[in-house]
């Protein structure tokens, strides 16, 4: 009976059903019983306990009606035996004294009460361990569904027996649907076999910690932490406690922690290389200052042959090429820092970067193949910039195809962009580094080779200007060759009013030579300008830095002007003197740097805009990070700025605007 109400359950039949059968199987029982005592003959005491046994058990899993209608049949049942042995219809054998009850009703009837009696006693005893019981479970049954955490019974093998509601919220999964299925089955391929090896675990008495993914009903991956607990055999066929929660919040939590504290570290790498770069800029602005300002002079002089205007034009394009990577360094760890923008002929510029690269590319052993379109449309675009950009690309594909390689850069203009493709015959850029390549400090570079910086700063460069850089993998079965190919892409030019850099552009005139000089032409940046001779006394400017050298290169340039070019290395010394009431009228322009030991530039600003006011529109401070002096420098009253390392036509306005506001009575 019991196992036949065990396959109807499996069998999901509905519980009226079930509880319906297992009434008449036990009623069937009772009448078997008193059938079994009526044609044995004498034995109607032993079925006594067949009934008390058959009540008993069906009290502890009927409802209470239907426990009834079994003790109902049990007592007729035991009643139909007392009145076989009253009637004669049964002889019994003398059976432990007990009288005979052929033909005595009274004590027949006194034998059936009792025996009413006393099942009715155990009966209200077994219904009221029952109800105990049940509501103990009822209790247990409760938590268990209350319980937020994942609650499931399984068996020795894994599979499922029984699930809380949390197992069914949380995995989407209907309850029908997990009865029976190996938990197995609900892992994700990565975490299936390891889930495997810790059922066999707790199969041989261990209690396991769990984390792993499991698929939910929906199709997504999440996950899941717990542990496994054997459960001692109680006869449930039960083998196994799994109590779990889903962590898929708290796993993307983590991650997000993660990325912070990468983003921190980063932020923190990012800062102290930002004081490390501002220290650096200062040290590097200065004697590319002196080269700069040195080159120009040369430059603009008549006596330097064919050869060594071309070698000095080289050393001022690459003087100006460091002077844009060290102002990339400081905006890239500093906000504020602006670049210019500028018309360039993509054409001719990207032949003079690839000229200048090509050296350094034979000097790998590569060899250097070039397919430019003529007269491209212009592009908008800082020129220093633009070489760096593709001497950074070009560089690293000469190194990556390493001696023997090519490199192939073509130039043209498809859909309104400036496209420049760069490629290479080298081994290609893996997988795992092509997701990362334009990412800051990142370098498959031995150390030493590279800073991780180069492809970063060119990305930049070029979204900064509105355009893209792209890289992959090229694949060409028939040429037998592979390798890397980069595209840059920049818009052309708008009709807007940008200076082009390729054409002349008139510059201010310099201030006032001595009138005996002649005029002299300028031609240090391809511009031809005649500096004007205004009568009067001869200007003086007082150069303040701490760098000879670039005391030096002023003063030379200034006084083949006609420019009294005085200089001192320090704001503490005399200065004081030469900067007080009295030298109003000594000086037409003040340059002074900011960085100097002593006394830094905006003190002695500010102290000239108490102690000579007049001054203080003729004082000119120059850094090579002005952005980092930004608010002292908002504050002081200034004839202008210039940035380290000097363009001298800036440097020429900006002089010639001062001298020309002062009137020359005053000097």
């Amino acid at each position: 009976m019991i196992k036949a109400t065990e396959r109807l359950l499996s069998r999901q039949t509905s519980e009226r059903s079930v509880v319906r059968v297992a009434t008449l199987a036990f009623s069937a029982d009772t009448l078997f019983v008193s059938a079994c005592a009526f044609f044995l003959g004498g034995a109607m005491w032993i079925a006594t306990a067949f009934y008390l046994f058959l009540v008993m058990v069906a009290a502890s899993m009927l409802p209470l009606r239907n426990t009834l209608q079994v003790a109902g049949c049990a007592i007729a049942g035991f009643a139909f035996l007392v009145l076989a042995e009253v009637s004669g219809e049964i002889t019994r054998p003398p059976f432990f004294g007990i009288p005979d009850y052929a033909g005595n009703y009274q004590l027949g009837l006194t034998t059936l009460v009792v025996a009413a009696t006393t099942m009715g006693l155990a009966l209200i005893f077994q219904q009221t361990l029952v109800t105990a019981i049940r509501r103990s479970e009822q209790s247990h049954r409760l938590v268990l569904e209350a319980a937020s955490d994942m609650i499931a019974t399984l068996d020795q093998s894994g599979r499922i027996l029984r699930v809380n509601d949390a197992v069914r919220e949380q995995t989407g999964y209907a309850r029908e649907h997990l009865l029976g299925v190996n938990l197995t089955m609900l892992a994700t391929p990565s975490f299936r076999a390891d889930l495997d090896r810790q059922i066999e675990l707790v199969r041989l008495g261990s209690r396991i910690p769990i984390e792993g993914s499991y698929v939910h009903a929906g199709g997504s991956e999440r996950w899941l932490s717990g542990t496994l607990t054997p459960i001692p055999d109680s006869g449930s066929g039960a083998g196994m406690l799994l109590i779990a929660r889903d962590v898929t919040r708290d796993k993307a939590a983590e991650r997000e922690r993660e990325r912070l504290r990468n983003e921190l570290a980063q932020a923190l790498r990012i800062q102290a290389l930002g004081r490390l770069v501002s220290g650096v800029a200062h040290e590097l602005n200065n004697p590319l200052t002196a080269i700069l300002t040195t080159a120009d002079d040369l430059l603009d002089g008549h006596e330097a042959s064919a050869d060594d205007r071309e070698s000095l034009g080289i050393i001022r394009q690459q003087a100006h090429r460091a002077r844009t990577i060290v102002l990339d360094l400081v905006s890239f760890v500093r906000s504020g820092s602006e670049r210019k923008r500028e018309r360039i002929l993509p054409s001719a510029a990207l032949a003079e970067a690839l000229a200048t690269a090509r050296l350094q590319i034979e000097l790998i052993g590569a060899r250097l193949q070039i397919g430019i379109a003529p007269n491209m449309e212009p592009v908008e675009i800082d020129r220093a910039g633009f070489d760096q950009v593709i001497t950074n690309i070009v560089m690293n594909a000469a190194q990556a195809a390493g001696a023997g390689g090519i490199v192939a850069v073509r130039g043209r203009i498809v859909g309104g962009f400036c496209e420049i493709v760069v490629e290479d015959n080298g081994p290609g850029i893996a997988s795992d580094v092509l997701a990362h390549i334009f990412e800051p400090f990142y370098t498959t570079k031995p150390v030493g080779k590279g800073t991780g910086l180069g492809l970063s700063l060119s990305v930049g460069i070029v979204e900064h200007y509105e355009g893209t850089i792209g890289a992959e993998n090229r694949s060409f079965a028939a040429e037998g060759s592979s390798g890397a190919r980069f595209t840059v892409r920049l818009p052309v030019a708008s009709n807007r009013e940008v200076a082009l850099a390729h054409a002349p552009v008139p510059a201010p005139a310099l201030a006032p030579a001595p009138a005996t000089a002649d005029a002299a032409p300028v031609s240090g940046t391809g511009q031809d300008v005649q500096t004007a001779a205004l009568p009067g006394r001869t200007q003086t400017a007082l150069v303040i830095d701490d760098e000879d050298s670039i005391r030096r290169a002023l003063r030379r340039y200034l006084e083949r002007f006609g420019w009294v070019v005085e200089d001192v290395p320090s704001a503490v010394e005399e200065l004081p003197l030469r900067v007080s009431a009295g030298a109003e009228d000594r000086y037409a322009v003040i340059i002074c740097d900011i960085t100097m030991p002593g006394m830094t530039g905006i003190e002695l600003c500010q102290r000239i805009r108490t102690e000579a006011p007049a001054l203080s529109h003729r004082f000119v401070l120059t850094s090579g990070n002005l952005a980092e002096h930004e608010r002292e420098i908002r504050d002081c009253s200034l004839g202008g700025t210039l940035a380290k390392p000097y363009d001298v036509v800036a440097l020429r306005a900006l002089v010639d605007r001062i001298a020309n506001a002062v009137a020359p009575e005053s000097w």
